[in-house]
């Protein structure tokens, strides 16, 4: 049938969104979340370190 066809068609050939609707722009973080407090902006590790690893946690080969 014509519908079937058409879907293979797509499938085999999809469409470049990005070209047919553009690139999508960055969000606007500011607009989303409105209070900014200074801890945001230091970088800092996520690791949380109780004691220094094990040496057969280390990985050796």
């Amino acid at each position: 049938t014509q519908l079937q066809q058409t879907v293979m068609n797509q499938y085999y050939n999809p469409l470049d969104l990005d070209a047919y609707f553009g690139e999508p722009e960055p969000p606007k973080l500011e607009a989303i979340f409105k209070r900014t407090k200074a801890r945001f902006f230091k970088r800092t590790s996520s690791a949380v370190w109780h004691s220094p690893p094990r040496s057969g946690n280390m990985g050796s080969d």
